[in-house]
């Protein structure tokens, strides 16, 4: 046995061909197997660890960007003028809360054609 190695120990009993009970036992190296489980956890760790700062990371980018919205939505009103975008592809048109407001509409209760 090479020093630093791991191995699985099994102790199968089985009878001899005379009926006497025996004991075969055998050694299985999982060096290299316990290597790489050990490999895998580390890559694994990494990883969870740059999905909580990425996930961090983009909470905060959503977080400025809601304040933006809101500011943008604040200004629109004091000025009374919106903005409006058209998806040609879908054929949709989404329009500001103050765009809405500026022909008379509810936002909530309108869609744009």
């Amino acid at each position: 046995m090479p020093d630093g190695s791991i191995f699985d120990v099994y102790n199968v009993p089985f009878t001899d061909t005379d009926g006497s009970p025996m004991i075969l036992k055998m050694e299985v190296d999982i060096t290299e197997r316990k290597k790489m489980e050990g490999a895998l956890k580390k890559a694994r760790d990494t990883l969870e660890e740059k999905i909580r700062q990425r996930t961090a990371e983009l909470e905060k980018a959503y977080n400025s960007l809601k304040e933006s919205e809101k500011g943008l939505a604040e200004a629109q009103k004091m000025a009374h003028l919106g903005n409006w975008d058209w998806d040609v592809v879908t054929d949709k048109i989404h329009g500001s809360d103050e765009t809405y407001r500026i022909f008379g509409l509810n936002p909530q209760e309108c869609t744009a054609t």
